[in-house]
């Protein structure tokens, strides 16, 4: 829904000078944005009590190996304890009706990925543009 062109002045921020306006309400005016949190934690929470330690931002997670092993499994780093608990989360995730974005899921993480036209370079700390 787009803002009025005379309410655009008032959702905005000035930087370096210049002034940036939106034309419609960002992701932090909207209650989705709220709920669409709420129902992730609630998600997040489910697997952390199975077993599961995953460590949540707004819609990423970052999931650890299961801290439950079978008996025959070492307490050690396990690839196979660590394929079940993304399992488990991809499995409650569809359940609670999300989507999976593949593309955008990591194995292991990049140090260096493009979003929105940008490289965000974590070694660097910055956005870099291409």
């Amino acid at each position: 829904m787009l803002l009025h062109s005379s309410s655009q002045a008032y959702f905005g921020f000035q930087w370096q000078g210049f002034y940036f306006v939106f034309r419609s309400l960002s992701f932090g005016w909207k209650a989705s944005a709220f709920i669409y949190h709420k129902l992730g934690v609630a998600v997040s929470g489910a697997a952390r009590s199975i077993g599961v330690p995953v460590w949540q931002y707004i819609d990423d997670r970052h999931v650890g190996q299961l801290f439950t092993a079978p008996p025959r499994i070492t307490r050690g780093p396990s690839f196979q304890r660590a394929l079940a608990a993304a399992y488990i989360m991809c499995y409650l995730l569809i359940e609670a009706g999300y989507f999976i974005g593949l593309d955008k899921s990591q194995s292991i993480p990049p140090t260096c990925v493009c979003f929105l036209g940008f490289v965000c370079d974590s070694v660097r700390q910055a956005f870099v543009i291409p």
